[in-house]
């Protein structure tokens, strides 16, 4: 199925994407950024684990946990001062709008979705960010009425929330650690006014469940421990919980992906996967967080590596059992895999996988998501490593079809597709955004 055939299916479909927004304040790692630490701090920083940000040496092991691993990652910041040092020292080279709701949403919305966002961090010069066009819609209640109106005519009088991306690319060293592969660290800054309750559209749940097709829910990791209301964690998760069986209760046919994300609060993100994640259909996820995933579900001895395929799959496969959803999806550097069963029809999740690859190369390239540009991606070839693992999956699966086809059909339906490589980004920061956005507004799209 061609680029431009998807492109007009995905102007029928409806999606509503929800809680997390913010300002990215994006940097790379070079000269400047390497003066702000000392050697001590550099050799201070390699002896520890990641954990929740609160001075430079917390910063510099994150980083470095990324650069070697060659994934990315976010983490907290939980130290004020900490993060008035980000905000002095840090050199901003630009900035964009961020969160997993908000880069999906302005994305979808361009590539023709009718796209509906809520967030509570609706700020003025976070509004002023958001795709100029009338595909994307913010949701509010007016003379009792649910009305739809862009998000720069929704903003509230609060503060920005802001984020700091830290890239790197391959073999960029910094005190002597070697970058493995071009990605980013997020230095992620807590937000009083970041919850997930629905405030006024909490009465009108039905009626914007009967107007879309889709959800993808995203910013669970975001919570405080307590709000100045005070409220908690709890509290706020439970009111996500009753939205998700409101919607499915009008609605059950939508799908909804659940975005996971980078939670380093154990008791917070065992909440998010056993009593949020179930009550939706996918769950969405990279290889850091699978591997933070992994210590709360006790899927495998041991997460296999992108590079074990087959092992990768079956670890998949008792995830989805143990969620109790009707499938998972990841992205990897060389290649995407869903593992999924009773969900829709694998050839959807391939052509989905197919026109997300295409988004994230024409992204890396520095391009708009324009058709000419997805079409000159579609004519690049798949990562060669890509294909060599997609090969050896068949072999252990015992599907050549599957070498030649990217779907396996068992119990568990299997979907594998290479990705496209940049070599030279342009960013790498929201790039996993767009493979799990697209691929999703695809695959329901053509369902």
């Amino acid at each position: 199925m061609q680029t431009e055939e998807k492109l007009t299916e995905l102007k029928d479909l409806s999606i509503f994407l929800a809680y997390n927004t913010n300002v990215d304040v994006i940097t790379h790692i070079d000269d400047e950024f390497k003066d702000l630490f000392t050697e001590e701090e550099g050799k201070k920083a390699k002896k520890q684990e990641p954990k929740l940000l609160e001075d430079k040496v917390d910063l510099l092991t994150a980083v470095f946990d990324c650069m070697e691993k060659g994934q990315g990652n976010e983490i907290q910041i939980t130290d004020k001062n900490f993060r008035n040092w980000l905000e002095n020292n840090l050199t901003t080279e630009r900035k964009r709008l961020g969160g997993q709701a908000g880069i999906m949403s302005n994305l979808l919305s361009k590539l023709g979705c009718e796209t509906i966002l809520y967030t509570t961090n609706l700020s003025e010069e976070q509004a002023s960010l958001f795709e100029a066009n009338d595909k994307l819609k913010f949701p509010h209640v007016e003379n009792n009425k649910l009305k739809l109106d862009h998000p720069s005519e929704c903003y509230r009088e609060i503060p920005t929330k802001k984020n700091w991306i830290i890239e790197f690319f391959e073999d960029q060293e910094l005190f002597g650690v070697q970058a493995e592969e071009n990605s980013r660290f997020i230095a992620s800054s807590s937000y009083r006014h970041e919850n997930l309750e629905l405030g006024e559209v909490e009465g009108k749940v039905e009626e914007l469940a009967e107007s879309v097709d889709c959800m993808i829910l995203a910013g669970y990791h975001n919570l405080l421990k307590e709000y100045p209301d005070g409220t908690t964690w709890k509290d706020h998760l439970n009111s996500a919980k009753e939205f998700l069986r409101r919607i499915k209760d009008v609605k059950p046919e939508i799908n909804v992906q659940i975005e996971f994300s980078a939670i380093h609060r154990k008791e917070l993100r065992e909440a998010i996967l056993k009593e949020v994640v179930p009550l939706a259909d996918i769950l969405s996820f990279d290889p850091n967080e699978l591997e933070l995933i992994q210590k709360d579900m006790n899927i495998t001895k041991k997460v296999p590596k992108p590079e074990e395929p087959y092992k990768l799959s079956k670890a998949l496969e008792k995830l989805v059992e143990k969620l109790d959803v009707s499938g998972v999806s990841m992205h990897t550097h060389y290649y995407y895999m869903s593992v999924s069963r009773g969900y829709i029809d694998p050839e959807f999740i391939k052509e989905g996988f197919k026109f997300a690859r295409d988004a994230a190369w024409t992204k890396a390239s520095g391009r708009e998501l324009r058709p000419e540009n997805l079409a000159k991606a579609e004519e690049v070839e798949p990562s060669e490593k890509g294909k060599e693992y997609r090969r050896s999956l068949a072999d252990s699966v015992q599907d050549q079809k599957l070498a030649a086809t990217g779907v396996h059909r068992d119990e568990f339906d299997i979907v594998m597709v290479p990705n496209k490589l940049y070599e030279d980004p342009e960013l790498t920061v929201g790039l996993g955004d767009v493979v799990s956005s697209t691929s999703f507004a695809v695959e329901n799209a053509l369902r």
